[in-house]
Order: C-alpha cells, then sequence, then structure tokens
C-alpha cells in the first residue's frame, strides 16, 4: 500500500459505524481431548472446549476455544502457581508466553481449524506471515509442523501507525515490504498469526499482498487476543476481494472501545463466550467494570516486558477509567480460590504455567 493510498479499512469501518456488526450466530459446541504438547513438556492430554461461530450471512467461520490457557490469555484469567487468581492482563513474561503458545496449540486441534490445516498442507502451497512484535508468540509454524510434520513458509510483516485525521487518528502502513522469499507465487491458503484489535493491521498487510498481485485463496487468522469487531473488518474486506476467511481466537469474542475500537475487554454478551459458567464467574466478581478495561492493556509490553514496563504502559488507559494497576490487583486478591472450587471452574482456571 502505498504511503498516499488510504486503506479501504476505512471504509469498511465507515459501513459498520453505519449498519452495525452483522450478527454472530454459533452453530456449534465441541469438548475434545487434545493431546499433549511435547515442545512445552507436556504428557498429559487436556480438554478443551471448542465453540464454532457464523459471521453474518456470508459464510464466514470463527472458531474460539476455552481452556485455562485460553482463558488466562484471554479470558476471566487463572491462578498462578501460589494459587492466586489475577486477570490476564496481570499474567505477564514468560509465564504468559507459555501459556499463550499452549492455548494456540489448542485452538487448532478444533475439528474445523484441524480439517483446515490439513487440507492446507496436502492441497497446495500455504504459507505463514507473523506480525511484529507478538505474532512469532504463537510459533504458529512449530505448532502446524506438531501436527501435521510439514513446515509451511513463514515470514514477518512489520506494520506501524502514523497519525492521521480519522476517526480512529491513525493509519497503517510498512515500512519495507513484506519478503516473500520462499513463498509459492500462489497461496491456497495464507495463515495470519497477530492479536487482532480493530483489524486495521491485518488489512493492510493483506492489501499490500494484493498490490504486488499476489493471488490468495484464503486467509486463517490465528489470533490467541481476538476483537469480535477486528474479526469483522478482516472478513469484511477477504468477502469484498473474493478471498475465503476462517477467524480463530481464544476465549472469548471480546468487544471493542470507540473511537479506535483498540482496547478489546471482556464481552458484555454471554453469548460471545465460550464457557457460560465463566462469564457468570466474571459478572458476579467484577460486575459491568470487566467489559471496560482491555484484556491486555498493552500487548507488547505484557509479553515482552517487565510487570513494572506493563504498568507504566497501562497508566493512560486506566487513568481515563479512574482505575490503577494495583486497583485490578485489588480486584483480584479479593476473589477467593475456594469461590472457584465452590462454583466447580478451578480446574478450567489452573493454566500449564501454574505449573512452574
Amino acid at each position: 500500500m502505498s504511503h498516499n493510498q488510504e486503506s479501504e479499512f476505512f471504509e469498511i469501518a465507515s459501513n459498520l459505524a453505519a449498519s452495525g456488526l452483522p450478527p454472530v450466530t454459533s452453530t456449534e459446541l465441541q469438548t475434545i481431548d487434545v493431546p499433549p504438547y511435547p515442545l512445552l513438556g507436556q504428557t498429559t492430554s487436556a480438554a478443551v472446549n471448542y465453540r464454532k461461530y457464523e459471521l453474518g450471512s456470508n459464510g464466514s467461520t470463527i472458531i474460539i476455544s476455552s481452556s485455562p490457557e485460553a482463558e488466562i490469555t484471554a479470558g476471566v484469567g487463572g491462578l498462578t502457581a501460589d494459587g492466586r487468581y489475577i486477570l490476564p492482563r496481570l499474567h505477564t513474561g514468560v509465564p504468559a508466553q507459555l501459556d499463550l503458545e499452549l492455548a494456540v496449540f489448542q485452538l487448532v486441534h478444533s475439528t474445523h481449524l484441524k480439517d483446515l490445516i490439513w487440507w492446507a498442507v496436502r492441497s497446495g502451497p500455504s504459507a505463514i506471515i507473523k506480525f511484529t512484535r507478538e505474532g512469532h508468540l504463537t510459533n504458529l509454524q512449530k505448532v502446524i509442523w506438531q501436527i501435521t510434520r510439514q513446515t509451511i513458509p513463514t515470514t514477518i510483516a512489520t506494520v506501524k501507525h502514523r497519525d492521521a485525521d480519522n476517526l480512529f487518528s491513525r493509519e497503517p502502513y510498512l515500512p519495507i515490504p513484506v519478503d516473500l522469499e520462499g513463498f509459492h507465487p500462489y497461496l491456497y491458503t495464507l495463515f495470519l498469526s497477530d492479536p487482532v484489535a480493530s483489524g486495521m493491521q491485518h488489512v493492510a498487510v493483506l492489501e499490500h499482498l494484493l498490490s504486488r498481485k499476489y493471488p490468495i485463496g484464503q486467509v486463517v487468522i490465528v489470533a490467541p487476543i481476538a476483537s469480535r469487531y477486528g474479526l469483522t473488518t478482516i472478513a469484511s474486506f477477504c468477502r469484498r476481494h473474493d478471498i475465503g476467511f476462517t477467524g480463530a481466537g481464544c476465549a472469548a469474542l471480546l468487544d471493542s472501545v470507540p473511537p479506535q475500537m483498540y482496547y478489546s475487554p471482556y464481552p458484555a454478551s454471554p453469548e460471545m463466550v465460550v464457557d457460560p459458567r465463566l462469564h457468570q464467574f466474571a459478572a458476579a466478581s467484577f460486575g459491568p467494570d470487566i467489559h471496560r478495561w482491555c484484556i491486555g492493556g498493552n500487548w507488547t509490553m505484557r509479553y515482552l516486558g517487565t510487570a513494572e514496563e506493563h504498568a507504566a504502559a497501562s497508566v493512560e488507559e486506566l487513568s481515563a477509567l479512574g482505575l490503577t494497576v494495583q486497583a485490578l490487583w485489588q480486584l483480584c486478591a479479593r476473589i477467593n480460590p475456594q469461590t472457584l472450587t465452590d462454583q466447580s471452574i478451578t480446574s478450567r482456571l489452573t493454566p500449564y504455567s501454574s505449573s512452574l
């Protein structure tokens, strides 16, 4: 995309502002015993719940998973190694990275995604594009290899923002072209690996590829943290260009905070989560406030910085809500682990990192 060309994202966003988000319909609930993930030294399988959604009436599919690792990544939170309950945004650093990677391994074991992955590696050229700076954390290439023993060509895209006079106060651009060395001239399946907030960056990367006359058959978004709004904008762009679309995320289809649609809180609607019991727990524990703060805050700092750096990066967002990081810690401290036991959800909130 050239620097003076406005992204189609903004036209899509304008249309959504006028018409509202299309309906999301839950069509299927599934539980699968996911095998151990040997790359993290796991030795036991895990029962993972999946909910399949249809987006609008165009046949776009979204898969959302629920497991302890998914919930502490982008859901209601979970327990630490010392038995404390914490919200996802307070789960930082390497322990958060490990849970995220395991959550993605579990996510792609849904029947729909696993079938799609096998089709991708058997039926034609496929590739993965990871976004800086969090896209590599999914280790999607290794996760797919663990299932198929096939190595999918992978590269990295850098997308930045600059100030702009629009509703979002910014616009995306790619400072350098995506390096497609090793990619087939045509892709039946393109996997995009990065969290999804507004969807602006994903649309920018797809525009960049199309501007280089790069044919794409279908796009699969693997986003451990994903908003309903962002997946909708990407699906809308794909539909405009006759590209198939599948989205996938962990724990919930998150809400979005206007006008920038960057901050992505836990959803107010119980229909947007996989496990209704966990939505009830969140509502009873935090009330409507949990639908105000972002699930991750500054996502880069959450995973790649220190807890102190992440807290410092959260000040602007939380102060606008009359909150502080310390206040969130205090809210978590009120959650008695016995409450989780009484509600029979302890096992659903005890992630891999709690055993380290």
